[in-house]
This record gives C-alpha cells, sequence and structure tokens, in this order.
C-alpha cells in the first residue's frame, strides 16, 4: 500500500487532543464528539440519571431507617456514583462522589442509630477521596470510550488515504435523507 503522510496537527495540542496519526480523516468542523447524539442515545442518558437520582435516594433512605453501626450501607453510594460517571465525564463523576460525601454526611448526621460523633472523622474523609476518585476515573474512562468509538465510526466512513467519504457513508447519508421525507438532489 501507499504510504501514509499527513500534514495535519499531531500535537498535544491538536483538535484531537494528540491522538491524530497519519492518515486519519481530518475532524469534522463545529462537530465535537460528545455532542452529536442521537436522540435515543440522550434518552438513554436521561434514564440513567433518573436511575442514579432514585438510587441516591434509596441509598440515603435505607441509611436513615435501617443503618446501625457497622452494617455499612453508604457503600452503596457507589452506585450512582458510577452510574452518573458512565453516562457523562470525569469532572460530573467527581462532583456525584462529592455529592455523595455530602448525603452520607448528612445520613449520618439524621440517622438516631448512628452516633454524630462518627460524622466528621478521618473515615468520612476517606470516603469522600475515595467517592470522588471512583467517579472520577470511571467517568474519564466512559468519556474516554465514547471518544474512541465515535472516531472509530467517523473513520469506517471515510477512505484511510484520502479521508473522502466512503460508499458505507454514502449509504448512511443517503437512508438519513430517504427517511426525513424531505425533497433533496443526488447528483452523481
Amino acid at each position: 500500500p501507499a504510504p501514509r503522510t499527513s500534514k495535519r496537527a499531531t500535537g498535544p495540542f491538536s483538535p484531537r487532543g494528540g491522538m491524530t496519526r497519519s492518515g486519519e480523516a481530518p475532524p469534522r468542523l463545529g462537530m465535537h464528539p460528545l455532542r452529536v447524539l442521537s436522540a435515543a442515545t440522550a434518552l438513554n442518558r436521561r434514564a440513567v440519571l433518573a436511575t442514579a437520582a432514585a438510587a441516591y435516594a434509596g441509598v440515603f433512605a435505607a441509611f436513615i431507617f435501617v443503618e446501625t453501626p457497622g452494617l455499612g450501607l453508604g457503600h452503596f453510594l457507589y452506585i450512582p456514583i458510577c452510574l452518573v460517571a458512565l453516562v457523562t465525564n470525569e469532572m460530573l463523576g467527581a462532583l456525584a462522589g462529592v455529592f455523595a460525601a455530602g448525603l452520607y454526611l448528612l445520613a449520618i448526621e439524621l440517622t438516631p442509630r448512628v452516633p454524630a460523633t462518627t460524622a466528621i472523622t478521618s473515615a468520612t474523609g476517606i470516603r469522600l477521596v475515595t467517592y470522588t476518585v471512583v467517579g472520577t476515573l470511571i467517568g474519564f474512562y466512559a468519556s474516554r470510550n465514547r471518544q474512541l468509538v465515535e472516531r472509530l465510526r467517523d473513520n469506517a466512513g471515510r477512505d484511510f488515504l484520502t479521508g473522502l467519504g466512503n460508499a458505507r457513508a454514502f449509504d448512511e447519508a443517503l437512508a438519513r435523507n430517504c427517511a426525513s421525507g424531505k425533497p433533496f438532489a443526488l447528483i452523481l
């Protein structure tokens, strides 16, 4: 095959964050991969966030009504943290961890069976750190995975040598235009 050459930016501050290699298609202008969501994906994201909110509420209520020293219901707060991080990014994953730590602290204060003196301790600080780190890491890897999948979809629709759309991209665009029901022109 012909050697791959490219004059596109490949540094750490290139449009693709330093991940552009020779032979890849140039990024589409004005389209960020995370903003290109189908209606189904956006609906799924809202459903997962609603599930995470219900999980926060459920764990909080269970903590208030059931928790006794040593039972460890606070560990179930990792579930909504992971759910939020999986459908967002590292920043919102970290915020989900901070929120969970605050919710845990509030639940300790409101639970009559758990002494309030255990609220502000080094264990609560450790819980804040672990909740935040877990949310950040899962958010980072989930966000990175979405970016890579978008790159893979983009590369699958382009010729690796020229960067122009291939037959797959043509078929997808034609199917979208046909499904929209709006008139369009096809010039070959």
